[in-house]
């Protein structure tokens, strides 16, 4: 299998050239979708109330951002193997272990049922995100691994703990579609050029209005996004537009390698790649809301079965850093 080299902020990183776009996002979609199937119906058989699962299915979107990707900088595969695959794989076993272990200490120490945790979940995944892509991680914060990912997990988890348990401030998880957007799509244009803390507060405020507007337009369409603890459809519905928009927004810039877009300059690249994840993304729930029945029970299995469609990506993104599709989250930020 040919190799080539790329040059980013992590060094040089081997990846194989497999096929042209869109063959790559294709197949990383369809490996995507079979292990989501694998997992939901296996996971079925341990979870036998929904909510817990799809909670469970949540923390793994902390789990490869946090212990992968930025924290422990891919500690300690990168540091083990130089070859994508074994360190993809030695990875992928970590994701898993760190997975179960977080879920079982968050039932262990709270003594609550996982969908429960609920908000503590969707918050520490902003904070996250504020943390990270808003001001560039720029915290101050230094040393060698494990110790820097280990300060940084552990202040970024009480962040969210006080916000949830002590100031009752849930953030939903409304803002990922208009920060995938804006950080990938865009990638921080028009602010790119400012320096920290101004390009975090004003990438930060770019990402509230568009959030608030795209709020107000699910809530003219009848689709509430944010009474979790109301068992309605338009509650439902919102959400499953919002999963879709996630996952179509994603595909289009990370899986695609920003195809067919790659070429044009912003803004016109993150305007195509928006269109694209907006307009399929419709395609695509109204396909579900048509074929499957329109009841409570049914259209909240779909939004499990798109929320671990989008964990199987993001897991693969972070920890294999889809070197077998020959491209990464880092190389949006050194493109040409």
């Amino acid at each position: 299998m040919p190799y080539r080299k790329l040059k980013n902020n992590m060094g040089k990183l081997q990846r194989p050239l497999i096929y042209r776009q869109p063959i790559k996002a294709i197949w990383i979609t369809i490996l995507a979708v079979v292990l989501t199937l694998i997992y939901f119906y296996v996971g079925r058989l341990f979870f036998d109330n929904i909510f817990n699962f799809l909670a469970f299915t949540f923390i793994g979107y902390i789990i490869p951002w946090q212990v992968a990707a930025h924290m422990f900088e891919n500690w300690p595969a990168s540091k083990l193997f130089k070859n994508p695959i074994q360190a993809g794989v030695l990875q992928g076993i970590i994701f898993w272990v760190v997975y179960i272990v977080y879920a079982w200490l968050l039932l262990y120490l709270t003594g609550k049922p996982l969908s429960a945790m609920f908000p503590f979940i969707e918050t520490s995944i902003f904070v996250f995100a504020v943390w990270f892509f808003i001001f560039d991680n720029e915290t101050g914060l230094s040393g060698k691994q494990p110790l820097q990912g280990i300060l940084s997990w552990l202040i970024i988890t009480v962040v969210g703990f006080l916000l949830v348990d002590s100031l009752k401030i849930d953030i939903t998880w409304i803002w990922f579609p208009a920060a995938i957007g804006l950080f990938l799509g865009f990638y921080k244009w028009p602010v790119h050029w400012m320096k920290q803390p101004l390009k975090g507060v004003f990438s930060g405020s770019l990402m509230g209005a568009i959030t608030w507007i795209y709020y107000l337009v699910l809530v003219r369409l009848g689709m509430d996004p944010l009474t979790f603890t109301t068992k309605t459809l338009s509650w439902i519905t919102g959400n499953l537009f919002m999963i879709i928009l996630t996952f179509t927004m994603l595909f289009w810039t990370i899986i695609t390698n920003n195809w067919p877009a790659r070429k044009f300059g912003q803004p016109a690249k993150g305007i195509i790649n928006t269109s694209l994840g907006i307009i399929s993304a419709i395609i695509l729930y109204i396909v579900n809301v048509n074929i499957v029945p329109n009841t409570f029970t049914d259209l909240l299995n779909s939004f499990l079965f798109w929320s671990v469609l989008l964990m199987w990506l993001w897991g693969l993104l972070f920890t294999q850093k889809l070197w077998f599709a020959g491209y990464t989250f880092e190389d949006l930020a050194h493109e040409k």
